[in-house]
């Protein structure tokens, strides 16, 4: 087999990489690349102009964006001296632009940080760690009412990068929000039609930053009243198929849909549940909150979804015990969540939440 010349280049350029000390080997989830220049992947801005979208500036939080113009004070600046956080470019600069990845990522420590430190103030941490038990709640409830539950899970990706004859360009983490979020009404329809002729069906979204390079992707978990076992692997396939159309960054390679495979589509009609997972004070808290009423535990599935909430990075920053805030990416997942106008989690009007 012969490479034509692009190939080649592209196979170089990846020989380069691995032999670049800039470049580090990392455990890559699906879709990201093996070898990452973090430092270059942090100098991407939150959002480059294009002509293509309806993303603007307006939906950026205030301290996310920094002055274009050359001619702010420096106190605009939320790392600058004498900033207290009150005034931002956004509200003073006529060419207010978005920070880095790797700015952005410094405000949001210090930002949160204060916020964690405010009296009176509910932090992302608390929020999210109630979300977590409320939506866990949620779940045990819908369980109950439905009669005899299978669940299809489904987890759409993306790459991170464009590459031309192995040259790399990261794609700017708002545009990546974007184009996971736009294919939805197209992955929501083919769900929907799919189950139309179950008694019920209900479902969850969670949009998760992945370890290895911060990429956003969505996680969906969709519940059906099933007595008879026959939701099928076809009605995931179809989803995850409009997806991948709908999303130029999107691949089929990253996407495999394979009866009794743990990949972009899972059925279970017997719903594996997270047991080994839950402290037992936790379900000592869950049966006070049900009088005694006895329950089952919470699918794998939620619980491997809820546990990437972005947030709950907060709980090991600052700690002492590891130098997460300045390497991990799962900060700068955290830092895009903020900056994005798309919601974090979402699900149907009749998931008891």
């Amino acid at each position: 087999m012969s490479l034509n010349l692009a190939d080649a280049k592209a196979a170089l350029a990846r020989s380069r990489r691995r032999e670049n000390p800039a470049y580090e080997e990392v455990d890559a989830e699906p879709s990201d690349p093996s070898y990452i220049n973090q430092e270059a992947r942090r100098s991407t801005r939150l959002l480059e102009p294009a002509s293509d979208t309806q993303l603007d500036l307006d939906h950026i939080p205030d301290p996310l964006l920094e002055c274009g113009c050359g001619e702010c004070p420096d106190h605009v600046d939320p790392l600058g001296p004498n900033s207290m956080f009150k005034v931002y470019a956004a509200n003073i600069c006529e060419n207010p632009q978005p920070m880095t990845l790797e700015k952005a990522r410094k405000v949001y420590l210090s930002y949160k940080r204060a916020e964690m430190n405010r009296e009176g103030h509910t932090s992302d941490l608390e929020y999210v760690k109630g979300l977590y038990g409320n939506i866990m709640d949620a779940e045990r409830q819908l369980m109950d009412e439905i009669d005899s539950p299978s669940t299809l899970f489904l987890s759409l990706r993306q790459s991170p990068i464009r590459e031309d004859a192995g040259r790399r360009e990261w794609i700017s983490p708002l545009r990546l929000c974007e184009r996971l979020h736009s294919p939805w009404k197209r992955v929501y329809d083919a769900l929907r039609d799919g189950t139309s002729e179950f008694q019920r069906w209900e479902y969850i979204t969670v949009t998760s930053y992945t370890r290895s390079a911060a990429t956003p992707h969505k996680h969906i978990l969709w519940y059906v009243e099933d007595p008879d076992d026959e939701l099928s692997l076809e009605v995931g396939k179809t989803a995850v198929r409009r997806y991948v159309e709908a999303n130029p960054l999107a691949s089929e390679k990253f996407h495999p849909v394979n009866e009794g495979e743990s990949d972009a589509a899972v059925i279970e009609h017997d719903v594996s549940r997270g047991c080994d997972r839950v402290d037992e004070s936790n379900y000592a808290d869950v049966l006070a909150h049900r009088d005694g009423e006895p329950f089952k535990p919470n699918s794998e599935a939620l619980i491997y979804m809820c546990s990437q909430l972005s947030s709950f990075v907060l709980a090991h920053i600052w700690d002492g015990s590891s130098d997460i805030h300045r390497t991990s990416p799962l900060v700068d997942g955290s830092v895009i969540d903020w900056a994005s106008t798309y919601d974090t989690w979402t699900s149907s009007m009749g998931f008891p939440y």
